[in-house]
Formats: C-alpha cells, structure tokens, sequence
C-alpha cells in the first residue's frame, strides 16, 4: 500500500512538472524563518557563542542554591504530604485528559470523533462528526438569507463552543446563521487549513499557469493533501455546491461564498516553496493580493467540485501504463530465468 501511495505521488509531481508547477526540495532542509535568524538561531551544532564580560546578577542569583525556588523545593521536601493528594493529582490528571481528549476545536483533523459518510456520487469518506452536523444544520435550513456572511450571536456561539469541548452534541436548537459560524470558525481554528501550506504553494504557482491547464494543475494539487484533508475537502465541495444550488434563495453562489470562506480554508500567507526561491528576490505578495488569490483559487475549486481530489485520466493512464511495464518486465524476467538454469545445468553436465 505504502508503495502504492509513492508510486502515484511521484506521478502526480511528474504530471505537475509537466505543465510547469516545480517545488524545489532545498525549502525543507532548513526550518528556520527569518524571525529565528534575527534572533541569532541556527541550526548549526557546531555553532558555538561565546559570551562576553561579566555574567549578570541576575543569572549569578539564579544559579545560588539560596535563591527562592531552591527554599520552596527544600521547604516541599519537609512538608508532610496529605493521604489525598495522590487521589487529588490523578482527579486533576483525568480531567485534565477528558478536556483535551474531547476538545474539538482547535485540533488535528484526524484527533476529533470522526464519522463515515457517503458523498452525492456515492463515494465513502471519513470526516469530524461535527461537521457533518454542522452541515446537516446548514443543509435542513438552505435557503436562508445570508448564511455564511451573517455574523450572529457571538454569545451563542461561544456558548456552544464550549459545551461541545466538553464532549456533547450539537444542539438541535442551534440557529442556523450560528451554525454556519461556528463552522468557519472550526475551519480557522485547525492547527494546519484544510489547504496546508505545501500544496497550497503549489496551488498558488498553478494559478500563474495558461486558463487551459490551471485547472488540471490544481486538482493534481489536491490529490497531495494527506488523506483526512482529502476527505474533509472532498465533503466539503459536496456541501457547498448544495449551497450554491439554493444560490437563488440563500444569496450564496460559487463567488460569495469564496469570499467568506477563504480566510477560513486557505493559509492567509504565503509560504516560500524553496530557499532558492527566497533567494532568487522574488517578492513575498502581500495581505491583500493573497486574499484575492485564495478567494480565486476557492471558487474555482467550488465551481469544479465533482473534479476535486479526483484522478485525471491522465494520471489513471500514466499508472495504467506503468503496471504494463512492470508486467512486461516481470513476464521476459520468468521467461529468462528457465533459459538460464538449463544452460547452468547443461554447462555443469559436460563439465563432468
């Protein structure tokens, strides 16, 4: 499976390479931002700094065993500990591990409760539970104006927020226009955006590329998400083009809802595929242009929905082609290898 997997990255990358979309590797063997560099860090372990003058008093002070922490230590050594404070400190350890374990936002897509779920074209993909409620609230209420760029109640919301951290359910209850802002809201709070930063980069290169190919470059994009971010993008365009088909009623077609979904999808920066892309002088573009694009990029992703996380039959063909390769190959292997034991057996009988 694990070959499998490496073997259709590589032709992705080769068909993306093809139409013009390169990342170098270089970017990824140095982790360290500018920020790190203006504060003197470097990944050089044979870097050494040597401090000059006088140390501090206050780095004298930290290192005397007469110093206030030392006392407390000795003072705690000296304490006679209470029969309940071993039950207390595992109370506080399971409460503490039921919080972050029923925590949804916030985490890794693949740390929430997550349910299966069938897509309109029958396809099975595994998403967070809450956001196919989310969805389902948004779904059984589609032709409300306004959903997704009406603000709500905050109070409500937070509300929410935190009865479903402790491990509930959504309430059926719940407004719909609040329903759609927690939704974005969840969406923001993911440690890494549905998009990541990887393939987005790459995303932001296809943009540059002819209207013939962009799309095709893109949807190869997204067939390198890892498998919990294809998924939930792959529910997602479902979902929103349900949306956009109640565009009449609702007031959100495939452009709107760009608009107020992609500071929540998408990264808000763009991150330097190479070093030697930083170093070739190449402006960073800025806030707003960034935006633009990502709101660009998301409606072309919503209007194509049903291409999305998809194989292109390109790629299918390239793959098609390989394992006849690799069939041929294994078939002249089995053929040369008879061939080649008679002829050591013939040669080791008129030896004798």
């Amino acid at each position: 499976m694990g070959d499998d997997k490496e073997r259709l990255r590589e032709v992705i990358l080769e068909a993306l390479s093809r139409l013009g979309v390169q990342q170098d590797a270089a970017g990824r063997k140095s982790h360290l931002g500018q920020g790190s560099k203006l504060l003197g860090i470097t990944n050089n372990k044979n870097n050494k700094t040597k401090c000059k003058g006088k140390p501090s008093p206050r780095v004298t002070g930290s290192r005397s065993p007469k110093n206030k922490a030392s006392k407390a230590r000795e003072e705690r050594k000296h304490t006679p500990k209470s029969p309940f404070s071993s039950a207390k400190r595992k109370a506080q350890h399971r409460r503490q591990y039921n919080k972050e374990n029923n925590k949804v936002f916030g985490r890794e897509l693949g740390s929430v409760p997550s349910v299966c779920v069938y897509l309109s074209d029958n396809i099975q993909v595994t998403v967070p539970e809450f956001l196919v409620d989310l969805c389902n609230l948004v779904r059984r209420n589609i032709t409300v104006e306004g959903i997704f760029r009406k603000a709500g109640s905050s109070q409500r919301q937070s509300d929410i927020k935190k009865l479903i951290d402790t491990g509930s359910s959504l309430p059926s209850s719940v407004h719909v226009i609040d329903g759609a802002c927690l939704l974005k809201q969840f969406l923001r709070s993911l440690p890494d955006p549905i998009l990541s930063s990887d393939v987005h980069s790459r995303i932001v290169k296809s943009m540059d590329l002819a209207q013939e190919t962009r799309l095709d470059a893109i949807i190869l994009c997204t067939l390198l998400l890892p498998q919990t971010h294809r998924d939930t993008l792959l529910y997602l365009m479902d979902f929103f083009s349900d949306v956009v088909a109640a565009s009449g009623s609702n007031l959100m077609d495939a452009h709107n809802l760009a608009i107020v979904l992609a500071p929540n999808l998408l990264p808000t920066t763009f991150t330097p595929p190479s070093t030697s892309w930083r170093s070739s002088g190449q402006s960073f573009p800025s806030e707003d242009v960034m935006l633009a694009t990502n709101i660009e990029i998301l409606q072309l992703l919503i209007e194509n929905g049903s291409l999305v996380c998809r194989l292109p039959s390109s790629v299918l063909l390239a793959l098609q082609n390989q394992d006849k390769s690799q069939s041929t190959e294994n078939l002249l292997s089995a053929q040369s290898h008879p061939t080649t034991r008679k002829k050591r057996r013939s040669e080791s009988l008129h030896s004798q």
